[in-house]
């Protein structure tokens, strides 16, 4: 709910990803648009969907564990194993295997 609001609160599903809680952050704030470790503008556009990537510890293993990624500073991200999503991702059908997916990678 916004600042100052005395409406009921609501329930929205807009679609989202941890990736926007920055731009919520900045909203408002005389701060760069740039990533200061990769020098790359950050983008929030999510109208053609966006990719989900699994996260593995290191490069061979085929398993996500929270508690190892936790102490790590740097992982793996295998971008054959995942998703394109796209609108209410309450639906199975919006969930596409990047392995069929050819909107290319974002």
């Amino acid at each position: 709910k916004d600042f100052n609001k005395n409406n009921e609160l609501t329930i929205d599903n807009t679609f989202m990803t941890n990736a926007d809680t920055l731009f919520f952050a900045k909203e408002n704030l005389p701060i760069s648009n740039i990533n200061p470790f990769t020098g790359k503008e950050f983008i929030q556009e999510k109208e053609n969907g966006v990719n989900v990537y699994q996260c593995f510890e290191g490069k061979n293993k085929k398993e996500w564990r929270v508690q190892d990624m936790i102490k790590e500073t740097q992982f793996t991200l295998d971008k054959t194993q995942g998703f394109h999503v796209k609108n209410n991702i309450f639906k199975e059908e919006n969930w596409i295997p990047l392995s069929q997916f050819n909107g290319g990678e974002k």
